[in-house]
């Protein structure tokens, strides 16, 4: 079985979703009654953008089966899909339930709090969002992850850049930058870049803005992510109108359209 999550795992990071759902079965079919398989399924869901899917998969485990919660953190997974939808009230909802059931543990913590200034921050609530992001911050760096405080450092960008703070959020993004590592996501990688040529393009800086787009756009991996592609799709549109291309621009808000 393990061989088997590791397969679905890697293969979806990859963007590979036939060998993830070729995996999937196969574990279903060695131990149908597993719950694993059901929230991999959701997962998988997810990974593809098929949100209705992932929604359904997620609510099911939880229902069916909730003391699942305590050992794989379903209830944030559920609440950033029902994000992804537009259910900002149910997202809220689940990711402080997940909050409270993984209480004392500082990775789901600080993982559920980034997650959360996101739906705050949709709802208008900068400063509550600021404030669980700090909170996540000290979590990353009490546990000493480099990953998590670049993220922390890159989720600040975005509320600042929402919020009009162009300058504060090109320092954010450039420690987020800072935080990464040569064996690092490469979606990862391509989604701060995007964002970082966001902040400049913000901040009158049109050529790094060009430089950060070409970086990210140049990370293969992040063009079989749906999710991915979609925060670059929104970020070469953002940066053709600043260069004052109305096609280009247009023709990237097309196809972020036909995704959705």
């Amino acid at each position: 079985q393990h061989a088997l999550e590791i397969v679905i795992e890697v293969s979806t990071r990859r963007g590979d979703f036939a060998q993830a759902r070729a995996a999937l079965e196969s574990g279903r079919r060695e131990n149908p009654a597993n719950v694993t398989w059901n929230v991999y399924a959701a997962m998988l869901a997810w990974s593809e953008m098929r949100l209705d899917d992932a929604i359904a998969g997620f609510a099911q485990v939880l229902r069916d089966h909730p003391d699942h919660a305590r050992y794989v953190m379903v209830e944030n997974d559920h609440a950033v899909a029902l994000w992804a939808r537009g259910d900002v009230a149910a997202a809220e909802h689940w990711l402080r339930r997940g909050l409270t059931t993984w209480a004392g543990v500082p990775h789901a913590q600080c993982l559920s709090r980034m997650n959360l200034a996101a739906v705050l921050t949709c709802q208008g609530r900068a400063q509550e969002a600021a404030a669980e992001l700090h909170a996540a911050h000290q979590l990353a760096l009490d546990q000493h992850s480099r990953l998590f405080e670049g993220e922390c450092q890159h989720r600040l960008g975005r509320l600042q850049l929402q919020c009009g703070q162009a300058p504060a959020a090109r320092r954010s993004l450039d420690r987020a930058l800072g935080c990464l590592s040569a064996d690092q996501d490469p979606v990862r990688v391509a989604q701060w870049r995007a964002c970082a040529a966001l902040a400049a393009l913000a901040d009158g800086d049109l050529q790094a803005a060009r430089s950060f787009m070409a970086q990210a756009l140049a990370v293969p991996e992040a063009l079989h992510r749906p999710l991915a592609v979609v925060r670059l799709l929104w970020a070469q549109a953002e940066l053709a109108l600043g260069e004052g291309d109305a096609a280009a621009a247009r023709t990237h808000a097309e196809r972020l359209v036909e995704m959705a």
